[in-house]
């Protein structure tokens, strides 16, 4: 009697009874609690400090509607996507031939490596402001930061994704005496593009921080120069409302490449199955 009724009540995650299963079952109790207790403790914190150093709840949502409700704020957001992207696409382009360049020329992996460590190595403030330094147009200084920051990132990882190939697997694939290109589209990039998913993601994420941090140094549109405008009218509100614009605009973006992936892995097993 145990079986049936153990069945019937988890009908809903059979394969097509129910639409939202798998958001459902993919939903994590732990970051929904998380955000409670978050906003549990910015309610009660809002009580015992001043207004311009923590908003309330209230004020926030108030200055959110503010800034989404005007053509102004969607301009900035435009600006900075764009030029986050085309850093970003730039980057990758370039990280996955250095990738696959060192991994299958132990020579190019000489030469390169280096340089790639050393410009990992030196703090993104200093990229920052020498991109303040080298170029006068906003859009050059996000892109270059952009480029500096992701395409180490993404090297590494197609770096690592080439060498994690077996040698059994490439002295198969090598017994089918395929041309240097079809070596690449056969085995190496379809073997790398899990540690290049990988990559794009954390570049992603990390560079599109950054570069929002050179907007408000050095821009006057943009999400930067609308958090840096915040800053010098002491509105808290402002710069957590932008910042959560920010936060959606980046979760937007890695939500793509998370279908992608997902789509080109359809394959493998979900992670809650």
């Amino acid at each position: 009697m145990e079986g049936p009724r153990n069945n019937r009540s988890a009908w809903w995650l059979r394969p097509g009874n129910f639409p939202g299963r798998r958001w459902l079952a993919g939903t994590s109790g732990g970051t929904v609690l998380l955000v409670v207790v978050l906003a549990l403790a910015w309610y009660v914190s809002s009580f015992f400090v001043p207004e311009y150093v923590f908003p309330t709840i209230g004020s926030t949502a108030g200055k959110f509607v503010s800034v989404v409700t005007t053509t102004t704020s969607y301009k900035s957001l435009v600006y900075t996507l764009q030029r986050v992207l085309g850093g970003f696409l730039i980057s990758a382009l370039t990280g996955i031939a250095l990738g696959v360049g060192m991994g299958t020329q132990p020579k190019f992996y000489t030469i390169c490596m280096p340089l790639v460590k050393l410009i990992m190595g030196i703090p993104a403030l200093t990229w920052v402001l020498l991109s303040i330094i080298w170029f006068s147009s906003t859009e050059l200084r996000v892109w270059f930061i952009m480029f500096i920051l992701v395409f180490p990132i993404v090297t590494t990882n197609t770096y690592d994704g080439v060498r994690s190939i077996t040698p059994e697997l490439h002295q198969m694939v090598q017994s089918l005496r395929p041309s240097p290109a079809a070596m690449l589209r056969l085995l190496v990039i379809p073997s790398a593009l899990p540690f290049i998913f990988s990559g794009l993601r954390i570049g992603l994420s990390f560079g599109g921080r950054i570069a929002v941090f050179a907007e408000a140094l050095s821009a006057s549109s943009g999400i930067g120069a609308q958090m840096f405008m915040m800053d010098q009218l002491f509105d808290t509100a402002g710069i957590i409302v932008w910042t959560i614009l920010l936060v959606m605009a980046l979760s937007l973006l890695d939500l793509v490449l998370t279908t992608v992936e997902a789509r080109w892995f359809r394959w493998r097993p979900a992670a809650y199955n």
